[in-house]
């Protein structure tokens, strides 16, 4: 091997190394950087009253294989960016933490199978949503162009019992087609490109639940007619 081969092998493992250690690096920054963001998140949630004591809990994805989930047993108020657990597409916990992922494990995995290109998920108990699906009313009455838009339909899964996994398959089959889901006699639930999309997503929920109470307590709604839809539909496909 001539000097000219020597150089340029040595150039050729320096570059690979450099490209390694950044590699290396943008991956651990990118974690802290959402690790931040969800904690951020929980906060937000708290702080708008979409949660309270140890309700609720949210993830997002680190990458394809593994997901970055609240604790169980958490207060999201004060909730720390180390707090979070990581696990793996089969739920099994990779941090060396003695705390656990949340109870609602299952709900987060299976939202993640049904729909893979998503990259987050919120799932709360805000009150005036979660209040219309205990009294057994409609919240999906055409009021709203903004929640025809942003959601369509928002559908309304039957009660099963938090936690277990035939809940999970149920409301995956719901959320297979919608981008938010209320949980019947429990909460809800959204998903989004990012952390912070989920989370606007259960905000603009919640909003429209109050302003559809508020109406109802106030006198007869009014819905938009046939017309109205049809154009909000189409601008919902653009």
């Amino acid at each position: 091997m001539n000097f000219r081969e020597k150089q340029q092998k040595y150039n050729l493992n320096i570059n690979k190394t450099i490209k390694f250690n950044v590699k290396v690096k943008v991956t651990t920054k990118k974690e802290i950087l959402l690790r931040k963001n969800l904690a951020k998140v929980c906060r937000m949630a708290y702080k708008k009253g979409l949660l309270s004591g140890y309700e609720g809990n949210l993830s997002l994805k680190l990458n394809e294989d593994l997901i970055l989930i609240t604790p169980r047993n958490c207060h999201k108020g004060s909730i720390k960016a180390s707090d979070f657990i990581t696990v793996d597409k089969n739920g099994k916990s990779l941090s060396k933490k003695t705390n656990q992922p949340t109870t609602e494990i299952a709900l987060h995995l299976e939202t993640y199978k049904v729909k893979p290109n998503i990259k987050a998920i919120v799932h709360a108990h805000p009150v005036i949503m979660t209040s219309f699906s205990i009294a057994g009313l409609n919240f999906n009455k055409p009021v709203i162009p903004e929640m025809i838009t942003l959601f369509g339909e928002v559908p309304i899964v039957p009660y099963e019992t938090s936690g277990t996994k035939k809940l999970a398959r149920l409301a995956g089959k719901y959320l297979k087609r919608s981008h938010a889901v209320v949980l019947e006699n429990h909460g809800a639930i959204t998903t989004g490109r990012d952390i912070f999309d989920a989370y606007y997503k259960m905000e603009s929920l919640e909003h429209a639940a109050r302003i559809l109470f508020t109406a109802k307590v106030l006198g007869k709604i009014k819905t938009l007619n046939k017309d109205d839809l049809r154009l909000l539909k189409k601008l919902n496909l653009k």
